[in-house]
């Protein structure tokens, strides 16, 4: 069962004892993370882009996991290998430090102020007026010998103000970065037995945010995408994220292991922050841990109430009559539609409560000419369900016809 701590816990006793090998064979960490620690001997930059704002799980050990920013996530990951300093800078704060769990920042800030003449103000960050200026310290940083040291570029799609049209400060910053990396040289260091550079991460909101010259056929940079969780990330953390709500260590382990599972399945696609997200909406709103389902409808759809709970089943039960009423001459139309809508109302349909898995709770296909009454089947069944016929969203396919 894996547990989360919910404070990044650099201070905490054995945080960060975890070796390198049991990193990359922990199940929670990403392809992209293992891609990294391959290439570091090979390239001197590294472009990241995809789900780069959201929190990540560095594995604690014992089947505990942290959740840290990317930055922070990198800097843990690396300091296995061996790295010592990591350094970050935005193009509106300047240079600030992360710190590995054996050291302080202020340690930290003190060794960039006296190996690269790094000034740290009272808010803790170095600042630049430009990048052309925080170029010449990750120069420096990255031609270094004697010191192990990751800079991250944070916020680098804000480097420019128009990809298509780079003004000469742009064309000329990008025209040093690319020929920084190739003129540097990897360095060996006591903790690793083959040399490694020290690598500039760019980080990106897309792949082709950066210009297309400075990354294409590039052989010393190397470009990788940060997918969101998948069902292997979502499973290993979700257990302990799910122990915390009500009601869950009474249940059985079936019971948990069956809500889990169905809690992974409505998950898919999503971020990490809006995982923990909704279990904090479900303490918040002292839902039960078997309604984690309902707890992912409110947070997808930011309403809390339930329309289909509210149906009135006896006017379900009867609407044959009121749907014939409206529509003339369909009648296994009609009673093909009620019956779907008894099954997906009474649950029988598979798609209701945590084991919907998002999918929809029935699905009707009305084909034929025009002026058979789909459309005003579709009305009618609007009526009966929810009280208003003008509760249904229409597409009007013509608007669509063209390519574009």
């Amino acid at each position: 069962m894996a547990n989360i701590v919910s404070d990044p816990g650099r201070t905490e006793a054995g945080a960060g004892t975890i070796s390198e090998q049991a990193f990359l064979a922990d199940s929670a960490t990403s392809r992209w993370v293992k891609d990294i620690f391959r290439f570091l001997p090979l390239k001197s930059e590294f472009v990241l882009h995809g789900n780069i704002r959201d929190q990540q799980p560095f594995p604690r050990g014992n089947g505990r996991y942290a959740r840290l920013s990317l930055t922070e996530y990198l800097c843990e990951a690396l300091s296995l290998r061996g790295y010592q300093h990591f350094l970050v800078f935005r193009n509106t704060e300047g240079f600030s430090v992360l710190a590995p769990p054996v050291k302080s920042l202020t340690s930290e800030r003190e060794f960039f102020s006296t190996t690269f003449k790094i000034k740290f103000d009272e808010g803790e960050r170095a600042r630049c007026d430009s990048f052309s200026g925080a170029l010449d310290v990750i120069e420096q940083v990255a031609n270094s010998k004697d010191h192990a040291i990751a800079v991250f570029a944070d916020f680098a799609s804000r480097y420019i103000l128009n990809l298509e049209s780079l003004n000469e400060d742009e064309h000329r910053n990008f025209t040093r970065a690319l020929l920084l990396s190739h003129s540097v040289v990897p360095r060996l260091g006591s903790a690793y037995p083959i040399p490694q550079f020290n690598p500039l991460f760019w980080l990106c909101d897309k792949e082709n945010d950066l210009p297309g010259w400075f990354t294409f056929g590039n052989s010393r940079i190397r470009q990788l995408a940060v997918p969101r969780p998948d069902h292997v990330v979502r499973r290993a953390l979700i257990p302990t994220l799910m122990d915390t709500l009500e009601g869950a260590t009474a249940a059985s382990q079936e019971q948990r292991q069956e809500v889990r599972e169905h809690f992974v399945e409505q998950t898919e696609a999503m971020p990490l922050t809006d995982v923990i997200a909704i279990t904090q909406l479900c303490r918040h709103e002292k839902l039960p841990f078997q309604d984690i389902g309902e707890a992912v409808r409110r947070y997808k759809l930011g309403v809390t109430d339930d329309p289909w709970k509210k149906l009135d089943h006896d006017v379900i039960a009867n609407g044959e009559n009121r749907l014939r009423e409206r529509v003339k001459g369909q009648s296994k139309a009609v009673t093909k539609a009620l019956d779907i809508i008894k099954r997906a109302v009474t649950g029988l349909s598979g798609a209701q409560g945590a084991k919907s898995g998002g999918r929809p709770r029935g699905v009707l296909f009305l084909a034929g000419p025009t002026g058979t009454g789909k459309t005003e089947l579709a009305k009618a069944l609007t009526e009966l369900l929810f009280g208003d016929e003008r509760a249904y969203i229409r597409f009007d396919m013509s608007e669509f016809s063209a390519e574009h």
